[in-house]
């Protein structure tokens, strides 16, 4: 399948295209806005049915799944209809291997939290996408933070969160 230039999506941007919606999930050396990068050795463990938030409703899609030839990688979702004002996404992700820019520790699910992790650049490694959050236009600050603090979260649970697993 050929696409043409004009509809090839941004980092977490969106183009619409006869019923499709192509999302730009990975693009090497550059920063998200809640500050996640990737580079050339970074792998996405693919899950072929994946969760989407628009508007407080969240639905389960299949994700298809593409990669350009400099190792940009993509997902493609049929038939899901969202708001033509709506340009970018904000993913939520699950990585089993990452690097805190700031304190050069990699993580790998059984480390300690080096830093609050919170404006420190992070590299990620090996990972997932878990969700993927279509927010409104008013809510993008909101919705970059709240991804970022559930990524920490999810990584580095607090005691009572250890004991409740």
């Amino acid at each position: 399948m050929i696409i043409p230039r004009n509809i090839i999506p941004q980092l977490n941007c969106i183009s619409i295209h006869k019923n499709q919606i192509m999302i730009c999930v990975k693009k090497l050396f550059s920063l998200t806005d809640n500050k996640f990068y990737f580079d050339e050795t970074t792998i996405l463990s693919q899950n072929k049915i994946i969760d989407i938030e628009n508007k407080d409703y969240t639905d389960k899609r299949i994700a298809l799944y593409n990669k350009d030839f400099n190792n940009n990688e993509y997902i493609t979702i049929k038939g899901y209809k969202i708001d033509p004002d709506v340009e970018l996404i904000i993913p939520y992700y699950e990585c089993t291997s990452f690097l805190c820019s700031k304190c050069k520790k990699l993580h790998n699910g059984k480390s300690n939290k080096c830093c609050s992790l919170s404006s420190s650049p992070i590299l990620i490694k090996q990972y997932k996408i878990k969700k993927i959050v279509f927010p409104d236009k008013n809510s993008i600050e909101e919705e970059l933070a709240k991804a970022k603090k559930d990524f920490i979260d999810l990584h580095f649970p607090d005691f009572l969160d250890r004991i409740m697993i």
